[in-house]
């Protein structure tokens, strides 16, 4: 037994060992796979990545191009207009220093466009946007004439990039060919783009990637316009051999990210990098964006470090182990000790991972979690072992379903074992109330024997990844200057508009704005000042609308508004748009405070309207209109509101003349007092109500139904009821020194919006003291629509003035909603019958029946009432049987001006008017 002792140590021995170097084997394997598999992962995500950084850069250079193109269609469209028919009259309609203005106005504003020039069929550039007149300069020679000039078919063509002689900039041209009417060649509209406009975003999107990053874009036949970062020998190469050439050329793919280590385009040298190529699909442009091996694996070989130095650690601890176990039994005990360090060690190391991994096991408990929760979401992973619902709470609410489908998916795979899921971007919240952006990925875990333990869960932050997305999204859709909507983002909103309101049957309002004179400011302030006044203007556009609605700037002073949610009555909807457009009209008319030494400027807009309702018109149509709306605007002097449609424009114009009129019959003394005489039981008059005309000198008398409702809504009804006011208490006044007339009273209507005025009690005080009027003799009469809103404060003014004598009277009583306790508590003196119960009195029974209750209450409540429109004797006599004691209407006088409103008798200072007379 003692002899067989060393057998059996050796034979446990090299079982030692062989299960030592089996463990080195596959730490070895497994750090190897990790690498390898990390590797593939971090290439794939960056994939992703570029991927949709060259979706948005190439979305950002068609909407830098699209506005070379929407000028070249404008300057097209004005040269077809001239109609010209040869190359001379070309020369003559086009050199002149309207399209020299025309070609500078065009590019006004838009900083990525360089030059517009307009150049004959020989090569003479007769017009361009710099300067006028033109100095002598001949481009026949440059590669866009030529091509135009030879090849009639060609259509719009897109230069190399050269460099400005004069700043030393790059820049390259598009252009189109101009015919006359048999297809001759007579010249070409030129439209230059600053590559700055380019090289500016992508040097941006550069820093944030890295050195080594280059990012370029290429001309359809792959002769490169721009790149950065820059770099002069390679503008107007032509990439015969390198990625973007084999992408685009020879596999004729729309778009790639390729992972390859040839020779790179720039400078011949072969390594490893990622290339996301990808083609405009409107022109005929390439964007190509490079990263090397540097950038993208940097996050990988620092995992490889990581890995090989746990994978060193582990293999020593277990060389180490194996030896100990090897050379004696005895310190076994110490190698399972240092082995239980290792483990530590190992975890450690693990746990030092910067992403947040956790393992869930098929019951809902946490079986594992990683340290770095606490960064992600400010609790320890212990927390979470307590409080199994504590990870959906750090969910975004707006992610949660989402987050809870994943993992539905991913138990629902738990019979086999399959591939992770398709990583998913949502909200982390923290603890703080901070958020984050994680890239999300759910994977079942399953044994060796199938047996299904679980969910293992990662989240890697991109929080920087999603800014850089949402910094280049901003770009490719929002104005820069503004911040508003720009263009490419109203025609999509508009669009979605005409199919909302086909949807709900509703109308829109699509708006056209210009700022009036604005190159005047730009050409003697500086273009500093211009950008200010077009952000103040966008501010108060901002705020002038609904959040439903759209507020866009199209370029230069142009902007645009869609007004969603009108009426579904097209006239309404026409008054709705107007009255916003008004307001605005208003707020932009308003002076700006530009700088210190501009804080009083003046500016106006011309405003174009159109309605809008499904999708029966086109888009550019309707633009059209709005366009045509507002090129009436400035026709008519700008500063200027119009509608496309004629019907409703001519209804606007109708109203804003009345509106006009109205305020300046204010000024002029256009308005005029007419008095209805007020009898007693016996025909003695007891007093006058003051009613208004208007003798305008165009539209003759005015009757009151049409211009008081419009007063009501402009508000100009406060001034033309103080005046109203003034002249009864000067007539009054007048009266008093008559011994004939001096007992009349006079009754005044008041609005409502005149009678909330703040002020209104001390504006009748005023009246009264300016003209020296009895306040006895003033009636105020009020509408029931005044006394049942605001009672208190209704009663509180009524109380005021009936201190200093001043009456009121309840006018057109029994066609309001006023309630008997409302009416008790008014300090009121007279009721007025109105005339639609007397009218039918004598032969309505339910008239009858309305008019003798009236009188009842009101002679139980000691009011005297006042019969309206009584025109007949058997109305008065039907009155006067049952109580009513004072009367008006055309059977005692129809309502006349002071002149012509004679009183006459002696008998109580007051004269009597037979029925017959009137």
């Amino acid at each position: 037994m003692h002899s067989n002792r060393p057998k059996a140590t050796s034979d446990t021995s090299a079982i030692v060992r062989l299960y030592g170097a089996f463990l080195v084997v596959a730490i070895t394997v497994g750090a190897l796979v990790t690498a390898v598999t990390l590797r593939n992962k971090e290439i794939e995500d960056w994939r992703h990545h570029l991927d949709s950084m060259s979706y948005m850069l190439t979305e950002h250079t068609s909407q830098t191009v699209f506005s070379a193109f929407v000028v070249l269609d404008a300057i097209t469209d004005r040269v077809r207009q001239m109609g010209v028919q040869d190359e001379a009259e070309f020369r003559q309609k086009l050199s002149t220093v309207e399209m020299h203005q025309l070609l500078r106005e065009k590019i006004q504003g838009m900083a990525q466009l360089d030059v517009a020039s307009l150049i004959a069929a020989n090569g003479d550039n007769i017009n361009f946007s710099r300067a006028y007149p033109v100095p002598r300069m001949n481009l026949a020679e440059r590669d866009y004439f030529k091509a135009h000039r030879d090849q009639p078919k060609l259509g719009d063509y897109i230069s190399t990039a050269v460099r400005n002689k004069g700043n030393g900039k790059w820049t390259f041209y598009v252009s189109r060919r101009l015919d006359d009417a048999q297809g001759r060649f007579l010249g070409l509209v030129l439209v230059g783009l600053s590559v700055d406009a380019f090289t500016g975003v992508y040097g941006r999107l550069i820093e944030t990637l890295g050195d080594g990053a280059s990012i370029s874009l290429y001309r359809g036949d792959l002769t490169m316009l721009a790149r950065a970062p820059h770099q002069d020998d390679l503008i107007g190469r032509v990439n015969h051999s390198g990625t973007i050439h084999r992408v685009i050329a020879e596999r004729g793919e729309q778009d790639a990210v390729v992972l390859a280590d040839t020779p790179r385009f720039s400078d011949g040298i072969g390594n490893l990098r990622l290339t996301a190529v990808r083609k405009a699909t409107r022109y005929p442009l390439v964007v190509s964006l490079v990263v090397p091996s540097t950038i993208f694996l940097a996050g990988w070989k620092r995992s490889v470090v990581l890995i090989a130095g746990m994978s060193l650690l582990s293999i020593a601890f277990v060389i180490a182990g194996i030896g100990a176990l090897s050379r004696t039994s005895r310190r076994r005990a110490q190698s399972e000790h240092e082995l239980r360090e290792s483990e530590a060690k190992f975890h450690t190391m693990v746990d030092g991972a910067t992403d947040w991994e956790y393992w869930i096991r098929p019951d809902g408990q946490v079986h594992y979690m990683t340290p770095s929760v606490l960064q992600f979401t400010g609790y320890r992973a212990e927390e979470f072992e307590r409080q199994l619902g504590l990870i959906a709470t750090r969910i975004h609410p707006d992610d949660r379903d989402l987050w809870r489908q994943q993992g539905q998916e991913a138990a629902a795979r738990e019979a086999t074992p399959v591939p992770a899921g398709q990583p998913l971007d949502l909200r982390i919240v923290h603890r703080n109330g901070s958020q984050r952006w994680v890239s999300h990925v759910n994977r079942p875990v399953h044994g060796s024997d199938g047996r299904y333990l679980g969910q293992r869960v990662s989240m890697r932050d991109i929080t920087e990844r999603k800014a850089s997305e949402n910094e280049i999204l901003q770009l490719a859709y929002y104005d820069a200057l503004t911040g508003l909507p720009n263009r490419r983002m109203f025609l999509d909103r508009l669009g979605h508009a005409l199919a909302t309101t086909e949807r709900n049957q509703t109308h829109s309002a699509l708006m056209l704005l210009d700022l009036d004179h604005f190159k005047k400011l730009n050409d003697t302030q500086g273009h500093d000042v211009g950008d200010r006044l077009l952000v103040e203007v966008a501010q108060r556009l901002a705020l002038a609308v609904r959040e439903v609605d759209t507020v866009a700037r199209l370029g230069g002073d142009e902007f645009a508004l869609m007004l969603d949610g009108l009426d579904p009555d097209e006239p309404t909807a026409a008054h709705q748009a107007e009255q916003v457009a008004e307001k605005i009209h208003a707020l932009l008319n308003q002076p700006y405070a530009l700088n210190e030494a501009i804080d009083d400027h003046r500016s106006s807009p011309s405003i174009g309207m159109t309605l809008l309702c499904g999708r029966g018109t086109p888009l550019d149509v309707l633009m059209k209109q709005a366009d045509v709306a507002l090129y009436q605007a400035k026709d008519a002097g700008r500063n200027a509101i119009r509608f496309f449609n004629p019907a409703m424009q001519a209804a606007i114009d109708a109203r804003i003349a009345m509106e006009n009129a109205l305020r300046q019959a204010l000024v002029l003394g256009q308005f005029q007092l007419y008095y209805q005489p007020q009898v007693d039981a016996t025909g003695w008059r007891t007093g006058a109500e003051a009613l208004i005309r208007w003798s305008d000198p165009v539209r003759g008398m005015v009757p009151p139904d049409r211009f008081i409702p419009l007063a009501e809504e402009t508000g100009l009804i406060v001034e033309i009821g103080q005046w109203v006011l003034d002249t009864a208490c000067a007539q009054l006044a007048q009266w008093a020194t008559d011994p004939a007339l001096r007992d009349l009273q006079i009754s005044v209507n008041v609005s409502a919006r005149q009678f909330h005025q703040s002020d209104f009690v001390e504006r009748v005080r005023r009246s009264l003291a300016a003209s020296g009027a009895n306040p006895e003799r003033l009636m105020l009469e009020l509408t029931e629509s005044i006394v049942i809103d605001r009672v208190e404060e209704v009663i509180d003014r009524m109380e005021q003035l009936s201190v200093v004598g001043v009456k009121f009277s309840l006018d057109d009583f029994g066609t309001g909603y006023s309630s008997l306790s409302c009416l008790k508590r008014l300090p009121l003196d007279e009721v007025k019958i109105d005339r639609s119960f007397v009218r039918d009195l004598v032969d309505d029974s339910n008239d009858a029946a309305i008019v003798q209750a009236i009188l009842a209450m009101s002679h139980s409540l000691g009011l005297r009432v006042v019969a309206e429109g009584v025109e007949t004797l058997a109305q008065r006599d039907f009155l006067l049987n049952r109580g009513c004691e004072t009367f008006q209407g055309y059977l005692f006088g129809k309502p006349a001006p002071i002149a012509q409103w004679a009183a006459s008798g002696h008998s109580r200072s007051v004269a009597r008017v037979s029925p017959l007379e009137a």
